[in-house]
């Protein structure tokens, strides 16, 4: 279940930070506040026919109350918010000469939170890693209509749809980060669910290379 290729290769690597474990259900609070600067900031449509791309919101759910210590999947997931965050930034900002390094960024970012899933999905049972790669697949196509939509908005930048492309590239971006955090919630649930792989999967995890730190 590896990341394939979408346009974004890089000779740079993506890390996510183990340092620091922000408290449970802080990636969920960082996506609301960000769907809400999201919405308060998007130009308002001129559309009148109805036909303009819309923005697809939702409110995130609660992050599960687990131990963080070495969990290379909520601090990915995190990296994958906070580029997802920048990339709004800009694109409210109409700062269209950075679309193509925020979308990288989100996109190496990606890379990574796939990359640690792939290292521990195998510790679990043959049907919870089916729910792992359904979870898996969706991110694979929402950077792909990321990579869309922002290619539109580069297109139309200097046009009078530049506002309706712009609105089209955060809501792929909020999709994604979005499904960045239903995978999380996936993994966790399986944690969950089977306790008794918790102590291995933690233990296994001592004997790998950093699963953030992916080279492209």
């Amino acid at each position: 279940m590896s990341f394939s290729g979408n346009g974004l290769q890089s000779s740079t690597g993506s890390q996510c930070s183990s340092k620091s474990h922000s408290p449970s259900g802080s990636i969920a609070s960082t996506m609301t506040v960000a769907g809400k600067s999201e919405r308060s900031h998007t130009p308002n449509s001129g559309s009148e026919n109805g036909d303009a791309v819309k923005t697809k919101t939702a409110a995130p759910t609660p992050t599960a109350d687990l131990d963080r210590t070495n969990d290379k999947v909520y601090d990915c997931t995190t990296q994958v918010v906070k580029a997802v965050m920048s990339l709004s930034q800009g694109v409210q900002q109409s700062h269209a000469y950075q679309y193509l390094d925020l979308v990288r960024k989100v996109g190496l970012d990606l890379r990574g939170l796939l990359a640690s899933v792939d290292e521990i999905v195998n510790f679990f049972p043959p049907s919870a890693q089916r729910e792992v790669e359904m979870a898996h697949k969706v991110l694979s196509k929402d950077m792909t209509e990321l990579v869309t939509a922002m290619k539109l908005a580069q297109q139309y930048s200097q046009t009078t749809l530049d506002n309706e492309y712009r609105k089209g590239m955060l809501g792929a971006a909020h999709v994604l980060a979005m499904d960045s955090k239903n995978l999380l919630d996936v993994v966790d649930t399986i944690r969950m669910r089977y306790p008794q792989f918790n102590k291995h999967l933690f233990k296994s995890r001592h004997l790998h290379i950093p699963i953030c730190r992916v080279l492209l």
